[in-house]
This record gives C-alpha cells, structure tokens and sequence, in this order.
C-alpha cells in the first residue's frame, strides 16, 4: 500500500512538472519567438536562425550562411542540422519557438534515459534499468547537484533555442552503446551515433575522440591480455563508425535533400568562413570579449584585466546594433599574455590526453569510458574559444559520472568537492553575472576543476585495473 502511495504521489509531481514546462512555453518560450516587424529586439531566440538558413539551403543562388535572421545573427554550423528543421520555416515565428521548444524537452528526456541507461551499466553491470536516477542507484546528492550544475545553461537553451540538448543527447546514447558492447553491430551504431553531434556543431568532437583515444590507449596497454585482441577489435570498430558517421551526417544525408555538388559547396563555405576563419566572431557580429563568452581563454582575459586594474573601455559605439551596450571590453591586448594561455591552454591539452587518458585506459570500466566522456565535454568549453553560458550544459556527463566514481573508489568527500563545485561555478555565473562575469569566474573556474579532476582522477583509479563495459550475456563490469 505504502509503496502505490509512493508510487502515486511521484506521478502527480511529474504530472504537475510536465504541465509547467508546457504552460512556460506556451507563454514565455512563444513570447520570445514571436516578431514584432516594429521592434525587432523582443524576438529573443536563434530559432529562426535555423529555419532561415534551412530554407535557404533548399533555394537556388542563395548562400544560407548569408542569410540573416530578424535580430541580424548568422547560421554557424554544417548543413545537417538547418536542413533538419527547415520545414518549421514554414510557421509563424512564435510557433517556431514553440514547436522547437517541444522538441528540445523530448531530446532532454532522452539525455536523462541514456544517462541512467549508463548509470546502470556503470554501477550495476545491467543495461535495463533506465529509471537508475530514480531508483537510488545513483545517490540523490549526485543527481541533484549535476542538475543544479546544467539548470541554467539548460534552462538558457530551451527558452531561447540552442542546439546542446540536440548534441547532448547523441553524444551519451552513443557512449551507452559502446559501454553496453552487446555486439559488433552495437559498437557500430556507438561510433555512428558520436559522429552526428560533430555534424550538428564542431564543438563535441574532442569528447568523441577523446573516448576513441581511452579506447585505444586501453588496447595499447593491455596488448599482453589475453582479451588484447578484443579490446583492440573494439577500439578499431568504434572508430571507423565514427568516420563512417561522419561521411554519413556530413555529406550523404544532407546531399539526399539538397543534391551532393551543392552540399559540397556549402560545406566549402562553412569551412572558409567559421571552421578555418581566425575573425570569424568578428565577421559575424560576436563581441567575443562579453562577460557572457566564458571560455578559459576570454575569463582569463577577463581576470587578468581585472587584477591588473587596466582600463576598461566602453564597446557600445562600437558593437553590431548595441547587441552589448553594457558590456565592458576586458581584453588585454598584450601578446606575451595572449601566448602564456595559448601555452597554458595546451598544457591542459596534454594533461587530458596523458595523464587522463592513461590512466581511465588503465581502469577501463564501462564508468572510466562515460567519464571520459565526461572530461572531454568540459574540455570542449574550456578550450573553444567562443564558450557561451548555455555552451555548459554539456558538462552533464561530468557532473554525474566523475563524483560517482570518486564515489565507487570510497572517496566520498572528494566526490562531494567535485559535485557541489560544478554547481556552484554554473549558479554562481548566472546569479551573479554582473559581479563575476567581468572577471572571468565560470571560463577560469570550470579550467581549474577540470584540471583537478584529471589529476585527482589520475590518483584514484592508479592501480584498478578491471574489464570494462557489458558482455553479451550482461554478466559483466
């Protein structure tokens, strides 16, 4: 009886949440997407940068990376992801905004499925429990402080349209399928599923590879195993599916909608002007020295200018439209400062790649592989130039499964350091914006955990060597 009570009181408390999230974007998110011809400034959404483009990409003689949307932005990403939700071009903005809102909120949902699909590979040996963020698998502490670490960078996304939760979702499916390692066929569809949120935005790709180099590294290190040739055999697999799906999102599935010399030709745009372009924030109108772009790079800046009390000068005159009227520019332009963070930037590189890399490889858990996972996103942040505050929601992957291993290896109060951490720099940035922006506390902040979690994950899983992910018959861990 007590537990139908249970059971009852949690439905409802879904029921009301799910009738919230509708009711906001039938007010709030709509609002935001709907076009005042009068003032332009209420249409608060990237949506229509899509759609836009998207429909270009299906018009002769037009170049979509041309096309501006109301508020003047330009679409920045591979022809895969415009094409997708071209056929919203088709609706009035405020039912863009809505019908993209909706969407967004399932690929969230299934960020929370793969991730407790995950949990329970990594914790239980078993690829069946899904509801493993319910169940108490997974400490509630974890769960609630992850969420607490991505509320706002999410919560950003789903009200004004931003791609994470589409690149967020495939990138953990896709490690879910590598870890559960059922069959070949299931390391395949792995690598094909990791190689699409690399064809949707360029940014995942170094969580990709760097679960590719764990892979490998694991095989390398473990080549006098007796199961070396399996492990090789799995590292080769799952990265020439990567490549395969990168052929695939790149170039076949687009060009079966637009024709293949024209998806070439769009991709050879791209490429010129976002991929290979050193100003290209600077030719499509980004303030890259905004309190809002926490990247490592800009907050040091941003830091720098602030403990040096150097006089920061107003960009509103300046800046496309007084997009960043309020913004002071920080940035020192010094370029003894600029090569210490290109330097430092690489140290962090190679912290990741050796010591990070050898030592999950030596553990090589199914939870070693979604922490690397893990590791690799934050680095995507820390390391791209333009990372702006909705950019971390995808430090998910870290926020759990790191604390969980600290937790595994009996080191819970490391576990909660990571945790609470994680929380606090995303909170703390959104609160209080206007205080710790300027100095750069998220972009130098989440640099400093991510390289205090390598080390200290280096120290915990020395010595640990286990097998990792689910054999066929789900016997193993």
């Amino acid at each position: 009886m007590t537990g139908m009570l249970r059971r009852h009181k949690r439905q409802v408390w879904i029921g009301l949440f799910v009738a919230v999230l509708v009711v906001w974007g039938l007010t709030d998110v709509r609002k935001r997407a709907h076009l005042d011809p009068n003032d332009v400034s209420t249409h608060r959404t990237d949506v229509t940068v899509y759609t836009g483009a998207g429909a270009a990409f299906f018009q002769e003689g037009v170049d979509p990376y041309l096309v501006e949307s109301p508020r003047g932005w330009h679409y920045l990403y591979p022809p895969l992801f415009a094409i997708a939700v071209a056929p919203l071009a088709t609706l009035p903005p405020s039912e863009q905004g809505l019908v993209f809102y909706l969407i967004s909120l399932l690929f969230v949902y299934g960020c929370l499925h793969e991730t407790s699909r995950i949990a329970s590979v990594a914790l239980c040996g078993r690829p069946v429990g899904w509801f493993a963020l319910l169940k108490g698998d997974v400490p509630r502490w974890v769960v609630w402080t992850a969420g607490l670490a991505v509320f706002f960078p999410l919560f950003n996304c789903l009200q004004r349209a931003q791609v994470a939760p589409f690149t967020l979702y495939p990138l953990l499916a896709g490690t879910r399928l590598v870890i559960e390692r059922k069959s070949r066929a299931w390391l395949v569809g792995g690598g094909v599923v990791l190689a699409l949120p690399v064809a949707i935005k360029l940014t995942p790709l170094l969580p990709v590879a760097f679960v590719g180099w764990v892979l490998w590294l694991r095989a390398l290190l473990g080549w006098k195993a007796m199961d070396s040739g399996g492990r090789a055999g799995d590292a080769a697999t799952v990265t020439a599916a990567v490549g395969a799906g990168l052929a695939l999102w790149l170039f076949f599935v687009p060009a079966a909608f637009i024709g293949w010399n024209q998806n070439l030709n769009h991709l050879s745009t791209w490429v010129e002007r976002v991929a290979a372009n050193q100003s290209y924030d600077e030719e499509n109108q980004f303030f890259a020295a905004s309190r809002r772009n926490q990247s490592f790079q800009n907050g040091a800046r941003l830091l720098l200018g602030s403990v040096c009390d150097k006089p920061a000068l107003q960009e509103g005159a300046v800046v496309p439209d007084g997009r960043f009227r309020s913004e002071l520019n920080a940035k020192i332009p010094d370029q003894a400062i600029d090569r210490a963070l290109f330097i430092a930037r690489v140290a962090m590189m190679f912290l990741l790649i050796l010591v990070g890399g050898v030592s999950l490889a030596a553990t090589g858990t199914a939870l070693t592989v979604a922490v690397a996972l893990g590791l690799g996103a934050v680095g995507s942040v820390v390391f791209s130039p333009l990372s702006w505050g909705h950019h971390y929601a995808i430090i998910w992957p870290a926020a759990i499964f790191v604390p969980l291993l600290f937790l595994r290896a009996g080191r819970t109060r490391v576990a909660k350091v990571f945790a609470v951490s994680a929380a606090a720099l995303t909170v703390g940035h959104y609160a209080f914006m206007s205080q710790l922006g300027p100095i750069g506390m998220l972009g130098v902040g989440m640099a400093v955990w991510f390289v205090a979690a390598t080390i200290v994950l280096a120290q915990t899983v020395r010595g640990q060597p286990r097998p990792y992910g689910v054999s066929p018959d789900r016997t193993g861990s």
